[in-house]
């Protein structure tokens, strides 16, 4: 049994403004040498641990802009999909997680920040940007975690707005048994897969409506859905 996630409170007090050191920075360069560091130990730990196992990877191109949407139910999904990415990988992650002590290694390693429950302009002009220098975006198009459903509920119309604008590819990809990862304090360590799907892409519409941005968006997570049910 699934052990149920508290409900938790998303407002962000603080001024958009303490963030565009992080976005600045995340929209003029690929993750740090950080990323790479961790790589070589995180994986092996993953794999050990949770005996990860990817699928699809042949399905992420090799060069140019792609955005990566999957599912989300653990913070731990960052790690599990980005070890599995053989690109530096961009990961849009809640502000909440940016504090005065974490700010810099988070960005270091890749992560910048979106207010949740707002509109948030800074964070669609930083996905954009690593977009347009040719790189990988990670976002989960439900807006976050999962709530009582291991799979969660219905994406919100941005992954269809990046995908009209920039006219990148978007994998989708699902990440299984993330949401049983808290069951450590148990001692119960169960298996996680990634698994990369074909890609997808439209032409670019950057005058799309609100209303085709979130039919696109709704096509991807069917497709992540149906990766996820695939056993």
């Amino acid at each position: 049994m699934v052990e149920p996630i508290r409900r938790q409170r998303y407002e962000e007090h603080r001024r958009e403004l303490d963030f565009g050191r992080l976005h600045q920075r995340t929209r003029d360069h690929d993750p740090g040498f950080g990323q790479w560091l961790i790589r070589p130990t995180v994986g092996p730990l993953c794999r050990l641990v949770w005996r990860l196992h990817h699928e699809g990877r042949d399905n992420i191109p090799k060069r140019g802009p792609v955005i990566v949407a999957a599912n989300h139910a653990s913070f731990m999904d960052h790690f599990f999909i980005g070890v599995g990415v053989p690109r530096p990988v961009n990961f849009v992650a809640k502000s909440q997680l940016f504090t005065p002590a974490t700010r810099t290694p988070f960005s270091v390693l890749g992560a910048y920040p979106v207010i949740r429950g707002a509109h948030d302009e800074e964070s669609h002009t930083t996905s954009m940007a690593i977009l347009a220098r040719g790189s990988v975006l990670v976002t989960y198009p439900q807006g976050g975690r999962a709530r009582g459903d291991e799979f969660g509920g219905r994406p919100r119309p941005g992954v269809g707005r990046l995908m009209y604008e920039s006219g990148a590819p978007v994998v989708p990809t699902a990440v299984i048994g993330s949401a049983q990862v808290r069951e450590w304090r148990r001692g119960h360590f169960p298996p996680v897969t990634v698994r990369f799907g074909t890609p997808m892409q439209v032409p670019p519409d950057p005058s799309s409506s609100l209303t085709s941005q979130r039919s696109l968006a709704e096509e991807v997570m069917r497709a992540v859905r149906a990766l996820y049910d695939a056993g």
